[in-house]
């Protein structure tokens, strides 16, 4: 007679290869989800750096433009300087001091700024008219901007920072003929610790260009 089986004998465990199998299939999907997050972190980071730089361009042309757009002409054409001669207030086709905008580089903190004369709030008409200076189109106007600085007659506005390095995108010989361009080509380099990390090129065109008198 055949002794009744009891249900716990007939049960074993896996085998070595069952296990071995086992492990692969958990190993390969658990690469999988790695290799899958992973992606998805990448196209987000590279997403986000994508807006950043984006938002950092436009805000770099928006600022530039609105100084180069609304000159007469530009002065002075260099990496780290670059002048432009605004409204004639006067109208007198010349070129007053309180009439320019310096867009300038500072190399050591990375950042650009946009310097103009500002006159004390105690002066009055004649005191404005005799501090403003009459400028001609072959000054120095990097010395004037230090003149105007040293006598406290300068306001400077953060444009931009976490620049590495600014260049002028224009031909070599464009730059030699400032009063003759109707557009200034920025090629700006981010820093990696700012919003945008590439080359950025920005150009601004001057809408009405004309030139003082005495050219």
């Amino acid at each position: 007679m055949t002794p009744p089986s009891t249900p716990g004998r007939n049960r074993r465990g896996m085998t070595l290869a069952e296990l071995m199998i086992a492990l692969s299939i958990a190993c390969l999907v658990g690469a999988g989800v790695v290799a899958m997050t992973e992606s998805v972190g990448r196209v987000l980071v590279e997403g986000r750096i994508q807006k950043e730089n984006t938002i950092a361009s436009a805000t770099a042309s928006s600022r530039l433009s609105a100084v180069v757009s609304a000159s007469n002409c530009v002065l002075m054409l260099s990496p780290d300087l670059v002048v432009c001669w605004g409204a004639d207030t006067r109208r007198d086709g010349r070129i007053q001091s309180s009439e320019v905008s310096w867009i300038r580089f500072d190399e050591k903190q990375g950042t650009l700024h946009l310097d103009q004369m500002v006159f004390p709030d105690d002066f009055g008409p004649r005191d404005e008219q005799l501090t403003d200076r009459t400028l001609e189109t072959e000054d120095d106007f990097r010395t004037t901007l230090i003149q105007l600085t040293q006598d406290g007659l300068v306001d400077s506005k953060l444009l931009l920072d976490g620049l590495v390095d600014i260049d002028l995108s224009m031909r070599p010989g464009d730059l030699d003929r400032p009063l003759e361009q109707k557009r200034v080509s920025w090629k700006l380099n981010w820093s990696e610790g700012s919003s945008a990390h590439a080359e950025t090129i920005i150009t601004c065109g001057v809408h009405a260009h004309a030139l003082p008198e005495e050219f």
